[in-house]
Protein backbone atom coordinates (compact mmCIF):
# COMPACT_ATOMS: atom_id res chain seq x y z
CA UNK A 1 0.00 0.00 0.00
CA UNK A 2 2.70 2.43 0.84
CA UNK A 3 4.49 2.11 -2.60
CA UNK A 4 0.99 2.17 -4.33
CA UNK A 5 0.51 5.67 -2.48
CA UNK A 6 4.25 6.82 -3.22
CA UNK A 7 3.67 6.21 -6.84
CA UNK A 8 0.48 8.62 -7.10
CA UNK A 9 1.85 11.22 -5.07
CA UNK A 10 5.13 11.09 -7.14
CA UNK A 11 3.32 11.53 -10.19
CA UNK A 12 1.18 14.53 -8.82
CA UNK A 13 4.33 15.73 -8.29
CA UNK A 14 6.09 15.66 -11.57
CA UNK A 15 4.83 16.66 -14.91
CA UNK A 16 1.42 15.54 -15.55
CA UNK A 17 1.50 16.41 -19.36
CA UNK A 18 2.93 14.54 -22.32
CA UNK A 19 5.50 16.46 -24.07
CA UNK A 20 3.80 16.93 -27.28
CA UNK A 21 5.37 19.92 -29.56
CA UNK A 22 1.87 20.37 -31.30
CA UNK A 23 -1.07 18.81 -28.81
CA UNK A 24 -2.69 18.35 -32.17
CA UNK A 25 -0.57 15.56 -32.57
CA UNK A 26 -2.38 13.70 -29.94
CA UNK A 27 -5.58 13.51 -31.10
CA UNK A 28 -3.99 12.24 -34.71
CA UNK A 29 -2.86 8.81 -32.99
CA UNK A 30 -4.56 5.67 -33.60
CA UNK A 31 -6.73 3.95 -31.01
CA UNK A 32 -4.10 1.21 -30.18
CA UNK A 33 -1.31 3.82 -30.10
CA UNK A 34 -3.52 6.18 -28.11
CA UNK A 35 -3.55 3.28 -25.66
CA UNK A 36 0.22 2.56 -25.82
CA UNK A 37 0.91 6.05 -24.82
CA UNK A 38 -2.06 5.81 -22.10
CA UNK A 39 0.07 3.00 -20.45
CA UNK A 40 3.42 3.98 -20.97
CA UNK A 41 2.72 7.33 -19.37
CA UNK A 42 0.03 6.47 -16.67
CA UNK A 43 -0.59 3.60 -15.81
CA UNK A 44 2.77 2.15 -16.06
CA UNK A 45 3.55 5.11 -13.55
CA UNK A 46 1.05 4.51 -11.26
CA UNK A 47 1.31 0.99 -10.78
CA UNK A 48 4.01 -1.23 -8.73
CA UNK A 49 5.60 -2.43 -11.88
CA UNK A 50 5.89 -0.71 -14.84
CA UNK A 51 6.22 -3.75 -16.70
CA UNK A 52 3.13 -4.18 -19.83
CA UNK A 53 2.64 -6.40 -22.68
CA UNK A 54 1.56 -5.20 -26.05
CA UNK A 55 0.43 -7.41 -28.91
CA UNK A 56 2.84 -8.38 -30.68
CA UNK A 57 0.64 -8.47 -33.73
CA UNK A 58 -0.46 -4.75 -33.52
CA UNK A 59 0.16 -1.87 -35.74
CA UNK A 60 2.51 0.87 -35.60
CA UNK A 61 5.43 -0.18 -33.73
CA UNK A 62 8.60 1.86 -33.12
CA UNK A 63 10.51 -0.54 -31.33
CA UNK A 64 11.35 0.24 -27.80
CA UNK A 65 10.49 4.19 -28.69
CA UNK A 66 7.04 5.47 -27.46
CA UNK A 67 4.66 6.60 -29.72
CA UNK A 68 4.67 10.28 -28.05
CA UNK A 69 8.17 10.44 -30.45
CA UNK A 70 10.17 11.51 -28.04
CA UNK A 71 13.70 10.19 -28.78
CA UNK A 72 14.58 10.21 -24.85
CA UNK A 73 11.22 8.16 -24.10
CA UNK A 74 11.80 4.80 -23.89
CA UNK A 75 8.67 2.17 -23.51
CA UNK A 76 9.15 0.51 -20.26
CA UNK A 77 6.64 -2.45 -21.65
CA UNK A 78 7.61 -5.24 -24.31
CA UNK A 79 5.84 -6.58 -27.59
CA UNK A 80 4.63 -10.59 -26.89
CA UNK A 81 1.89 -12.66 -27.07
CA UNK A 82 -1.22 -11.46 -25.00
CA UNK A 83 -3.63 -14.06 -26.43
CA UNK A 84 -6.23 -15.31 -23.67
CA UNK A 85 -9.14 -17.84 -24.22
CA UNK A 86 -10.29 -20.86 -25.62
CA UNK A 87 -11.06 -21.69 -29.22
CA UNK A 88 -14.71 -23.55 -27.98
CA UNK A 89 -15.49 -20.05 -26.34
CA UNK A 90 -13.82 -16.26 -27.13
CA UNK A 91 -10.60 -16.32 -27.90
CA UNK A 92 -8.56 -13.24 -29.15
CA UNK A 93 -5.17 -10.86 -28.13
CA UNK A 94 -5.64 -8.01 -25.40
CA UNK A 95 -4.18 -5.11 -27.05
CA UNK A 96 -1.97 -4.67 -23.34
CA UNK A 97 -1.55 -6.49 -20.20
CA UNK A 98 -0.31 -4.43 -17.51
CA UNK A 99 1.55 -6.22 -15.04
CA UNK A 100 0.18 -9.74 -15.81
CA UNK A 101 -2.97 -8.87 -13.85
CA UNK A 102 -4.83 -5.62 -15.95
CA UNK A 103 -6.49 -5.88 -19.32
CA UNK A 104 -6.19 -2.39 -21.44
CA UNK A 105 -8.33 -1.70 -24.59
CA UNK A 106 -8.48 0.47 -27.37
CA UNK A 107 -11.86 1.46 -28.63
CA UNK A 108 -12.64 2.09 -32.26
CA UNK A 109 -14.51 5.87 -33.07
CA UNK A 110 -17.74 4.95 -35.38
CA UNK A 111 -17.28 6.45 -38.71
CA UNK A 112 -18.61 10.15 -38.87
CA UNK A 113 -21.54 10.71 -40.37
CA UNK A 114 -21.32 12.93 -43.87
CA UNK A 115 -23.87 16.07 -42.50
CA UNK A 116 -21.34 16.81 -39.61
CA UNK A 117 -21.58 15.47 -35.85
CA UNK A 118 -24.32 17.18 -33.43
CA UNK A 119 -23.18 17.62 -29.65
CA UNK A 120 -24.60 14.55 -28.62
CA UNK A 121 -22.87 12.43 -31.09
CA UNK A 122 -19.62 13.88 -30.50
CA UNK A 123 -20.10 12.94 -26.61
CA UNK A 124 -21.12 9.32 -27.96
CA UNK A 125 -18.28 8.71 -30.15
CA UNK A 126 -16.20 7.21 -28.41
CA UNK A 127 -18.37 4.32 -27.76
CA UNK A 128 -17.05 3.20 -24.65
CA UNK A 129 -20.46 2.77 -22.62
CA UNK A 130 -21.71 -0.86 -22.72
CA UNK A 131 -18.96 -1.99 -25.31
CA UNK A 132 -19.40 -5.42 -26.39
CA UNK A 133 -16.15 -6.34 -26.55
CA UNK A 134 -14.92 -4.52 -23.47
CA UNK A 135 -17.54 -6.45 -21.66
CA UNK A 136 -16.56 -10.13 -23.62
CA UNK A 137 -12.51 -9.16 -22.82
CA UNK A 138 -12.90 -8.97 -19.39
CA UNK A 139 -15.58 -11.39 -18.53
CA UNK A 140 -12.82 -14.08 -19.72
CA UNK A 141 -9.96 -12.08 -18.28
CA UNK A 142 -11.51 -12.57 -14.95
CA UNK A 143 -12.42 -16.17 -15.26
CA UNK A 144 -8.74 -16.75 -16.61
CA UNK A 145 -7.70 -14.54 -13.62
CA UNK A 146 -9.15 -17.05 -10.95
CA UNK A 147 -7.94 -20.00 -12.42
CA UNK A 148 -4.27 -18.85 -12.43
CA UNK A 149 -4.44 -17.17 -8.96
CA UNK A 150 -7.49 -19.34 -7.08
CA UNK A 151 -6.31 -18.41 -4.02
CA UNK A 152 -7.33 -14.33 -4.19
CA UNK A 153 -9.40 -13.18 -1.44
CA UNK A 154 -11.60 -11.64 -3.89
CA UNK A 155 -12.18 -11.92 -8.11
CA UNK A 156 -13.43 -8.80 -8.83
CA UNK A 157 -11.41 -7.92 -12.20
CA UNK A 158 -11.12 -4.80 -14.05
CA UNK A 159 -10.33 -4.40 -17.56
CA UNK A 160 -9.82 -0.52 -18.63
CA UNK A 161 -11.53 0.76 -22.16
CA UNK A 162 -9.74 3.52 -23.41
CA UNK A 163 -11.21 6.41 -26.43
CA UNK A 164 -9.99 8.97 -27.90
CA UNK A 165 -10.26 11.51 -25.00
CA UNK A 166 -12.04 9.29 -22.20
CA UNK A 167 -11.94 6.23 -20.38
CA UNK A 168 -14.31 3.58 -18.20
CA UNK A 169 -13.47 1.01 -15.85
CA UNK A 170 -15.37 -2.61 -16.20
CA UNK A 171 -15.29 -5.41 -13.93
CA UNK A 172 -16.53 -9.11 -13.57
CA UNK A 173 -16.47 -10.81 -10.66
CA UNK A 174 -16.82 -14.45 -12.54
CA UNK A 175 -17.35 -16.15 -8.68
CA UNK A 176 -20.99 -13.58 -8.27
CA UNK A 177 -21.90 -13.26 -11.70
CA UNK A 178 -21.88 -9.64 -11.56
CA UNK A 179 -20.89 -7.19 -14.19
CA UNK A 180 -19.93 -3.79 -13.36
CA UNK A 181 -19.16 0.34 -15.31
CA UNK A 182 -17.47 2.81 -14.65
CA UNK A 183 -19.27 5.96 -15.89
CA UNK A 184 -16.61 7.70 -18.27
CA UNK A 185 -13.81 9.53 -17.40
CA UNK A 186 -12.05 12.84 -18.89
CA UNK A 187 -8.33 11.61 -19.98
CA UNK A 188 -7.25 14.86 -20.28
CA UNK A 189 -8.11 18.54 -18.91
CA UNK A 190 -9.35 19.35 -21.68
CA UNK A 191 -9.78 18.50 -25.70
CA UNK A 192 -6.61 20.31 -26.20
CA UNK A 193 -4.59 19.61 -23.53
CA UNK A 194 -1.83 17.14 -23.36
CA UNK A 195 -2.22 16.95 -19.64
CA UNK A 196 -3.83 13.88 -17.70
CA UNK A 197 -6.48 15.06 -15.75
CA UNK A 198 -6.87 14.21 -11.93
CA UNK A 199 -10.22 12.42 -12.08
CA UNK A 200 -8.09 10.28 -14.87
CA UNK A 201 -5.07 9.70 -12.61
CA UNK A 202 -7.91 8.57 -9.53
CA UNK A 203 -9.28 6.37 -11.19
CA UNK A 204 -6.44 4.56 -13.23
CA UNK A 205 -4.15 4.24 -9.91
CA UNK A 206 -7.09 2.71 -8.34
CA UNK A 207 -7.74 -0.07 -10.85
CA UNK A 208 -4.04 -0.84 -11.22
CA UNK A 209 -3.66 -1.75 -8.09
CA UNK A 210 -6.47 -3.18 -7.63
CA UNK A 211 -5.35 -6.37 -5.55
CA UNK A 212 -4.01 -3.85 -2.98
CA UNK A 213 -6.70 -2.00 -3.01
CA UNK A 214 -10.05 -3.59 -3.95
CA UNK A 215 -11.73 -5.43 -1.38
CA UNK A 216 -14.11 -7.09 -3.54
CA UNK A 217 -17.90 -6.46 -3.90
CA UNK A 218 -20.29 -4.86 -1.77
CA UNK A 219 -23.15 -7.18 -0.05
CA UNK A 220 -25.57 -5.32 -1.65
CA UNK A 221 -23.87 -5.72 -5.30
CA UNK A 222 -23.71 -9.66 -5.02
CA UNK A 223 -27.21 -10.16 -6.01
CA UNK A 224 -26.90 -8.06 -9.11
CA UNK A 225 -26.62 -10.78 -11.65
CA UNK A 226 -25.82 -10.54 -14.93
CA UNK A 227 -26.56 -13.94 -15.76
CA UNK A 228 -23.43 -14.77 -17.45
CA UNK A 229 -23.25 -18.35 -15.73
CA UNK A 230 -27.43 -18.79 -17.23
CA UNK A 231 -26.30 -17.93 -20.46
CA UNK A 232 -23.07 -19.60 -20.81
CA UNK A 233 -24.34 -22.74 -19.02
CA UNK A 234 -23.24 -25.26 -22.09
CA UNK A 235 -19.59 -23.70 -21.90
CA UNK A 236 -19.45 -22.64 -18.43
CA UNK A 237 -17.20 -25.78 -17.23
CA UNK A 238 -14.63 -24.51 -20.37
CA UNK A 239 -14.42 -20.73 -19.11
CA UNK A 240 -13.54 -22.07 -15.45
CA UNK A 241 -11.00 -24.51 -16.29
CA UNK A 242 -10.04 -24.90 -19.73
CA UNK A 243 -9.19 -20.95 -20.91
CA UNK A 244 -5.18 -20.05 -21.12
CA UNK A 245 -3.16 -16.98 -21.38
CA UNK A 246 -0.59 -16.97 -24.46
CA UNK A 247 -0.36 -19.48 -27.31
CA UNK A 248 -4.27 -19.59 -28.08
CA UNK A 249 -4.87 -20.10 -31.45
CA UNK A 250 -6.70 -17.01 -32.82
CA UNK A 251 -7.87 -18.47 -35.77
CA UNK A 252 -11.22 -18.59 -35.43
CA UNK A 253 -13.70 -15.35 -35.21
CA UNK A 254 -13.45 -13.18 -31.98
CA UNK A 255 -16.69 -13.30 -30.95
CA UNK A 256 -18.25 -14.44 -27.39
CA UNK A 257 -19.96 -17.84 -28.95
CA UNK A 258 -22.97 -18.89 -27.29
CA UNK A 259 -23.42 -15.85 -24.87
CA UNK A 260 -26.30 -12.79 -24.63
CA UNK A 261 -24.54 -10.35 -23.12
CA UNK A 262 -27.00 -8.39 -20.54
CA UNK A 263 -28.33 -5.61 -21.63
CA UNK A 264 -28.10 -3.64 -18.27
CA UNK A 265 -25.21 -2.66 -17.14
CA UNK A 266 -24.66 -1.42 -13.00
CA UNK A 267 -22.10 1.41 -12.96
CA UNK A 268 -20.06 0.40 -10.00
CA UNK A 269 -19.48 3.12 -6.59
CA UNK A 270 -17.05 0.42 -5.57
CA UNK A 271 -14.48 3.08 -3.07
CA UNK A 272 -14.40 2.60 0.67
CA UNK A 273 -13.89 6.11 2.52
CA UNK A 274 -10.43 6.53 2.21
CA UNK A 275 -10.70 6.09 -1.33
CA UNK A 276 -13.77 8.45 -1.45
CA UNK A 277 -11.73 10.83 0.61
CA UNK A 278 -9.04 10.99 -2.03
CA UNK A 279 -11.29 11.55 -4.81
CA UNK A 280 -12.41 14.81 -2.92
CA UNK A 281 -8.83 15.79 -2.57
CA UNK A 282 -8.62 15.45 -6.37
CA UNK A 283 -11.15 17.28 -7.25
CA UNK A 284 -9.98 20.07 -5.01
CA UNK A 285 -6.91 20.11 -6.52
CA UNK A 286 -8.82 20.33 -10.25
CA UNK A 287 -11.06 23.11 -8.91
CA UNK A 288 -7.72 25.38 -7.88
CA UNK A 289 -5.95 24.12 -10.79
CA UNK A 290 -8.97 25.29 -13.23
CA UNK A 291 -9.15 28.79 -11.27
CA UNK A 292 -5.84 29.22 -10.89
CA UNK A 293 -5.80 29.06 -15.24
CA UNK A 294 -8.83 31.24 -15.22
CA UNK A 295 -6.93 34.04 -13.10
CA UNK A 296 -3.93 34.18 -15.50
Amino acid sequence: MCLALKKLIDFINAERSINFKDPRNLHNLSETELTILVANHLLGNLATSSCYLVDKNCTGKRGDKCVCGEDSCIMTGEYGDTSIGNLEVWHGNLDIIINNDLAVEPVEDPPESPGGKSAVEVKMKTALRKNPQIISQTIVFSFLQKKRHPDRENFLIPCIGVGNSELIVMFYDSEHDVLLESSSVPLFENLYSCEFSYSSILACWLTVNYKILCTGLVEEFKNCKSNFLTHASEKINIYEEKLKFQNVNSMQSNELKLVKVPSKVKPTPLMHETEKMLLEVFWSLSDSSSSSSASE
